[in-house]
């Protein structure tokens, strides 16, 4: 399901998708259909925004999207919604259990945030808007290592740093900005 609305006067399409489970769940046809649109979706996408549950946090699908999304070299931003709703220890609980099981996403965006009051959405978007705003920046000519040039002209690291650490271009436009 997508919709269209501008924000900040920029245009703005979201795509509301189903969530992935894994293939051998995947019994009727209509899920089928809606699990290769959210595919497709991702694939397709600027940004990424993954929308966890702060009751039910990280179940399989969302790790498989997040793995999805960077594989594709996707900017994301993850929001946990239902965050209102949680006293201190359930909150440091889920903060610790999103850094263990996100740890391949610790370069992007997090927020907390109440659909149902509406409060911390603003920030979402902003980080969206930085997101794409880093996917998309153009960088120097020698800025990323290369066989020719070992050495990335912003940080100064070398080209076997960054796959050792599974650094892409993305992680490294944002250390650009």
């Amino acid at each position: 399901v997508s919709s269209d609305f501008t924000w900040k006067g920029r245009p703005v399409r979201l795509f509301d998708t189903a969530g992935l489970r894994r293939k051998a769940k995947i019994t009727e046809l209509a899920e089928k259909l809606s699990a290769s649109d959210a595919v497709r979706a991702i694939r397709f996408a600027e940004v990424v925004v993954l929308l966890v549950d702060a009751e039910r946090p990280l179940e399989h699908q969302d790790l498989t999207i997040g793995d999805l999304a960077t594989s594709e070299g996707r900017a994301f931003v993850v929001a946990v919604n239902k965050w209102d709703g949680l006293d201190d220890y359930q909150r440091d609980r889920i903060k610790r259990e999103i850094e263990r099981k996100l740890h391949f996403l610790r370069w992007a965006r997090f927020h907390q945030i109440s659909a149902l009051k509406r409060t911390g959405l603003a920030a979402v978007m902003r980080s969206v808007s930085e997101a794409h705003r880093a996917a998309f920046a153009k960088l120097p000519r020698n800025s990323c290592p290369t066989r020719k040039n070992n050495r990335c002209a912003l940080t100064g690291r070398s080209r076997s740093f960054y796959k050792k650490f599974g650094i892409s271009r993305i992680m490294l436009r944002e250390l650009a900005l």
